[in-house]
């Protein structure tokens, strides 16, 4: 069942390397329109970090479509939810792994391309540091289940649950630029101390909470996807 699977999403990871290699040569050319116009003298990895955007993107947010359109098609012709669900995590596993395999050759790269025409720019840190951590497989892994999750919401409650995905997607992506301004504005009061003693947890405690809390979420979107696909039908 895994190799039916795998060879019936090939497609999907062509497109998704496609656009991986686009995205890194958008990274490239906007790494030398900041450069070359910015008088700051700091550089980046800007295409390895569109990767790794863009996977998430894709894993998460177009991963659930296809996740529906695979369940239903495959349930369709007879195949079992235990046969399916299974391989089906461990392919997009495998995906997710290759386009990782992807942004480690941008990485690379883009080092290279810096260290060749940009040694005068201090490098800054960026998605590398989450990229080789320890951690990096548990984040794959969790990143699998969310798309597992996510997909199985689309089939029961159809768009208004990808409707749901994009607000909390958007939100994500705002929330941090907000907390800094906030921060920023009262450095001093409440806030700015609130975050301070967040951000001192964080780091004291960083590798014994963040594993507890990825467990937890991963047990959380793996009995939620059980939860749904145990009886679900196929939909139109």
């Amino acid at each position: 069942m895994l190799i039916k699977v795998f060879r019936a999403r090939i497609n999907e990871l062509k497109y998704f390397l496609i656009i991986d290699a686009l995205v890194l040569i958008i990274g490239v050319i906007i790494l030398t329109l900041v450069l070359k116009t910015d008088d700051e003298p700091t550089s980046f990895e800007v295409g390895t970090m569109l990767i790794i955007m863009s996977t998430v993107l894709f894993t998460i947010l177009i991963g659930a479509f296809g996740f529906r359109e695979e369940f239903n098609k495959a349930v369709g012709m007879g195949v079992t939810r235990r046969q399916f669900v299974p391989a089906y995590f461990v392919t997009t596993i495998i995906f997710i792994c290759i386009q990782y395999a992807a942004a480690c050759l941008s990485h690379f790269f883009e080092m290279w391309e810096i260290k060749t025409f940009w040694s005068s720019y201090t490098k800054e840190a960026g998605v590398e540091t989450v990229m080789f951590s320890r951690y990096v497989f548990i984040i794959i892994v969790a990143a699998a289940l969310i798309q597992l999750f996510a997909g199985s919401c689309m089939l029961r409650f159809g768009n208004k649950a990808y409707y749901v995905m994009a607000v909390v997607w958007a939100a994500l992506c705002m929330l941090p630029a907000q907390l800094i301004k906030v921060v920023k504005k009262d450095g001093d009061g409440l806030a700015g101390r609130l975050f301070d003693s967040v951000c001192d947890f964080a780091v004291k405690y960083a590798d014994s909470w963040l594993l507890v809390i990825a467990v937890l979420f991963m047990a959380l979107c793996a009995a939620g996807t059980y939860l749904i696909i145990r009886k679900q039908q196929v939909t139109a």
